[in-house]
C-alpha cells in the first residue's frame, strides 16, 4: 500500500513528547496523557492520529503544549496484506519420534563420519524452520486477544504501530531530542533527561525471548540517532509497500538495526507498565489497561 498524504507538522525545537493513537484511542487515553503531560510538566506534546474526527482535531487545535499531525486511511487499503495472511498453506510439522543412532565403536573412518552426522543433525531435521508461519500464528493470536472484526482490523493496528515511526521521521526537519512512547500512558512527573553518552535508548527484554520493546524510544540530538530513523523508517516503509504486514514488525525490524548503532537501555521508569510509584511514565500493556492502580492514577487527569 501506498502511505497515505500526511498533514500537519511539527513546530518543536526542545525536547518533546510523541506519541499516535487512532480516533478510537484518543477518546479512551487522549484525556489523560494530554492533561497529566499538561499538569506534571513544561514538556511539549505531539500528537499524531489516524483518521481523527473533526471534534479532535478542533479540541486539540485549542490546548497549549500540544501540537498535531494525522492522515486518513481506510480499512480496505489492508486488504491485500489480509490476504497474505488468510491464504497461508497448513503448517505439517513431523512427529520426530525415536532416531536410533548406533554406539560408537572402534572401525573404520566411514563409520565414525557416519555415526558423528547422524549424532549431531537427527534432531535437527526435525526443527520446525517456517519462520512465516510463525508470524502468521502471531498475527492471528494478536487478533484473537485484540477481539479484533476481521483480520484487516490486524492490519491496520499493525500498519499503526509502525507507521507512527515513519510519520515521527517526516516530521523531524533535523536533529531532534524526545521521547516516543504509547498513548495509553501517563505522565506522573517532569521527566529527566537521560546522559549524552548514547544516541538514543529502547526498552531491551533479556533473556530466552530477548527483544526490544518499541514503546519507549528516547533520542538524543545528534546525527546519529537521526540516522537510526531514516534507517529504521526505510525499512518498515519497505514493509508496508509490499503488503507484508504481521504483528510485531515494528519491533522484529529493529533486532537487525540498533546493534548497528550508539543505543542505551532507557530506564523502565520511562515507560513502566509495572507501575512503580516512584516512575516517571505508567503504560497500560495488554490487561493492565483494566487494572485498579492505573485506572485510579488516569482518573486524576480526567477533564
Amino acid at each position: 500500500m501506498i502511505l497515505p498524504q500526511l498533514h500537519g507538522e511539527l513546530k518543536q525545537d526542545k525536547f518533546f513528547i510523541f506519541a499516535a493513537c487512532d480516533d478510537v484511542y484518543f477518546d479512551d487515553f487522549g484525556e489523560f496523557i494530554i492533561n497529566s503531560i499538561k499538569k506534571n510538566t513544561s514538556t511539549h506534546l505531539h500528537l499524531h492520529i489516524y483518521n481523527p474526527r473533526d471534534d479532535q482535531l478542533l479540541l486539540i487545535e485549542r490546548l497549549d503544549q500540544v501540537s498535531i499531525s494525522y492522515e486518513f486511511v481506510a480499512l480496505e487499503a489492508f486488504e491485500t496484506a489480509a490476504k497474505r495472511w488468510l491464504c497461508q498453506p497448513p503448517r505439517h510439522i513431523k512427529n520426530p519420534g525415536t532416531i536410533s543412532v548406533p554406539k560408537k565403536q572402534n572401525t573404520n573412518g566411514a563409520y565414525n563420519f557416519i555415526y558423528n552426522l547422524l549424532n549431531s543433525t537427527s534432531l535437527k531435521w526435525w526443527t520446525p524452520t517456517n519462520l512465516e508461519y510463525s508470524k502468521y500464528k502471531s498475527t492471528i493470536s494478536a487478533m484473537r486477544r485484540g477481539s479484533d472484526k476481521n483480520i484487516c482490523d490486524r492490519m491496520r493496528k499493525t500498519y499503526y504501530a509502525c507507521s507512527r515511526f515513519i510519520r515521527l521521521n517526516q516530521l523531524l526537519t533535523g536533529p531532534a531530542s524526545f521521547l516516543a512512547i504509547d498513548v495509553d500512558a501517563v505522565v506522573r512527573k517532569e521527566l529527566e533527561m537521560l546522559p549524552s553518552t548514547y544516541d538514543f535508548f529502547f526498552h531491551r527484554i533479556h533473556g530466552v525471548n530477548a527483544r526490544f520493546l518499541a514503546g519507549g524510544l528516547y533520542c538524543n540530538k545528534t546525527t546519529n540517532c537521526l540516522k537510526f530513523l531514516d534507517e529504521y523508517s526505510d525499512v518498515l516503509q519497505g514493509y508496508i509497500r509490499k503488503d507484508y504486514l504481521y504483528w510485531g514488525l515494528d519491533q522484529i525490524v529493529l533486532e537487525d538495526i540498533v546493534p548497528k548503532y550508539n543505543w542505551g537501555e532507557l530506564p523502565r521508569s520511562y515507560a513502566d507498565w509495572f507501575m512503580e510509584l516512584d516512575s516517571f511514565i505508567w503504560t497500560a500493556k495488554g490487561a493492565r489497561k483494566e487494572s485498579s492502580i492505573f485506572i485510579n492514577e488516569q482518573k486524576k487527569y480526567s477533564y
